[in-house]
Parts: C-alpha cells; structure tokens; sequence
C-alpha cells in the first residue's frame, strides 16, 4: 500500500507509517495537521508510463484529497528527500538530526473504514453529529475527545490498548486523589525552551507536570498506574523511558525549577507600600515582575527598586505633603476643594 512519512520540526522527530491502505492515507491526512504537503512521483507514474497524477488516480479517494490542496511533487528516497526539505523550509543546518519515533504497525487492528468515521461523526462531517458527544460525559471535551478520536482512527496494539483498559480500571478503584494530569503541549514548550522564551507560567506548568508524576512515583497504588501508562506513552511519543529514570529526571527538574521560581506568599516579594503614595501606583509598577523568580537571583534589582520607591516617597511627602495640608485647612464646613494625592 501506501507510505506516509511526518515531520514535527519544533520536535526534530519524524515516523515513516507503511502498508497504509488508500482510505487510511486518507484517513490520516484529514486528521493531522500539516503545513507543507509533498507527494512521492511514484503516485503518478502508471503502468502506461504516463505521468499526469489525473490519469492514474482521478475519481479515487487519494486523488480527491490531494487534489482541492496546494502540493508539491518531489523524487528520490522519501525520508532523506523529505528531511531535506524541512531543513530548506525552516533554515536549519544540513547536519541537523531527526529522531526516528516510528513504531511498528505489526499486530495492530484495523482501524475503522473511512465511510464508517464519517458516518458516525468521528472524522468531523457538515450535518452529522458525533458519536463521542453522546458517549462521553458532557465536561469531557478537548484532548480526552481527541485521544479517543485518535484510538478509533489508528488503534494501537492489543498488548497496548490492554494496558489502556487496565489503567482506566485501576483509576476507577484507587481510594486516594488522582493528580489532575497537567496538559502541556510538548511541542510548544520546546519551542519556547530552544528560543530561551519560557517565562514563569510555562516553567510552572512543567514542574507541575513533573511533580504529579513524582506524587504518583511516591504513591502505591497510584504507582502502578504510572508504571502502565508508560506503554501508551511510548506510542504517543516514541520515547521509550524506563520508570526510574523517568522519576530520578522529574525530580531533578522539580528542584531546579524550584529553585529560580519565588513561591506564593514569599518574604521579600510584597509589592512596596507608602503612607502618602495610592496603592494602585505599586500595583501597577511592580505586580508584573515581582513573585516570579526568587529574590537571591536579582538581589540587586530588587534593592534597586526599593531604593526608587523609597526616594519617590520621600520626594512626594517633601513636594507635595505641604500642598495637601495647605488645602485641606481651607475647606469650609459647607465643602469646596478636597486636598489628595491621585495616580
């Protein structure tokens, strides 16, 4: 059948799926969201030896889907020609590497036909609802939706989708609370990561991303769960990572983030405070900055800032104090001007 290799850029990770039937191909091209699209020329070369893509697939399913999007043909071995290209579009060196996360398709079901996603609503259809609505609760949308969508449309092997089952059974026993498994989108956070672009919030979340995984290392019977999901883990992402290493390495991360980030209700972040100055000026100058990272990293700012918020104190008690007084001794009993500060 057929071949699809994928890229992720932002991940330098690419998976080469093989023996895909022409409804799969197709399957998988309205589900995955790509920027560039290249067909192989091998497509449009028939037993005749003619070469127009219309000849050979007009009327297919393949042909219909490609041929109402932008696309570019191209030759030669289908993963190096394809790599190459995402190192000309994205402006990487020629050396750049890219982690091969294909898992094998052996032993795998299949996956539901085309006209039978469609059909049910699970590949989205103009007038036809969705059979995950009515079978999932009402508050369970977004990414649950999403992997089911996924595990109807690709399913994953029976030792797989086993490990699948056994975790959502013992989760429906455990007796203790359940971490709430902070989503994060990986891809992202690399991104922001390589630019040096992660500021507090997105450090906040890896840690407590990290920190649920270290609570359920600690935890037995949450334990054994964490140790299952590692499989359907390593289908998502192609990291095979063992249970230890994978604690050892959050909890490492967990203190390092720990270590920069200021924690709420911290001595030394309080935002300034002075008798004659609107509290609203403080809030606005300093409530974007301070409560991030701890105070031993920049020490010197923030004694820089104090010293400032101090003088300006000074300054207004100095210049406009005196002002303020003066008016105030003037108002009459029956009103007239009112003497304040405003920001």
């Amino acid at each position: 059948g057929y071949c699809m290799v994928s890229v992720l850029e932002t991940m330098k990770t690419f998976s080469a799926e093989d023996g895909l039937t022409e409804e799969a191909i197709v399957m998988k091209l309205r589900t995955c969201r790509y920027h560039h699209l290249y067909l192989h020329t091998s497509l449009r070369h028939n037993s005749s030896g003619t070469c127009r893509w219309g000849e050979f697939g007009e009327g297919g399913l393949l042909w219909g889907e490609c041929n109402g999007k932008p696309f570019e043909w191209f030759n030669g071995n289908p993963i190096e020609e394809i790599l190459s290209k995402v190192r000309e579009i994205y402006g990487l060196d020629h050396h750049t590497t890219f982690r091969n996360v294909t898992v094998s398709s052996s032993k795998r079901p299949q996956p539901l036909y085309l006209g039978t996603a469609t059909q049910i609503g699970v590949l989205p259809t103009e007038g036809i609802p969705s059979l995950l609505k009515v079978l999932l609760p009402a508050d369970c949308g977004g990414l649950p939706a999403l992997y089911i969508r996924d595990l109807l449309l690709n399913p994953p092997s029976f030792e797989i989708a086993s490990s699948i089952q056994e975790a959502c059974r013992l989760m429906n026993s455990v007796t203790c609370s359940i971490p709430e498994f902070t989503c994060v989108s990986a891809a992202k956070l690399v991104k922001l990561l390589d630019l040096k672009e992660a500021n507090h919030i997105e450090l906040c979340r890896i840690k407590n991303v990290v920190d649920e995984i270290i609570h359920m290392s600690s935890n037995p019977e949450l334990s054994a769960i964490l140790h299952i999901l590692l499989q359907p883990t390593w289908i998502a992402t192609g990291l095979k990572v063992e249970y230890d290493v994978l604690v050892n390495e959050c909890c490492c991360i967990s203190q390092k983030i720990g270590d920069t980030l200021s924690r709420r209700g911290e001595s030394g972040q309080e935002i300034s405070s002075f008798k004659l100055i609107p509290s609203e000026f403080f809030e606005d100058m300093e409530s974007s900055w301070k409560g991030r990272v701890k105070r031993i990293h920049a020490e010197e700012w923030f004694a820089e800032v104090d010293r400032a918020a101090e003088a300006l104190s000074v300054a207004v008690e100095e210049d406009f104090a005196p002002i303020v007084s003066r008016v105030k001794s003037l108002i009459t009993p029956l009103g007239g001007s009112k003497g304040e500060i405003c920001y």
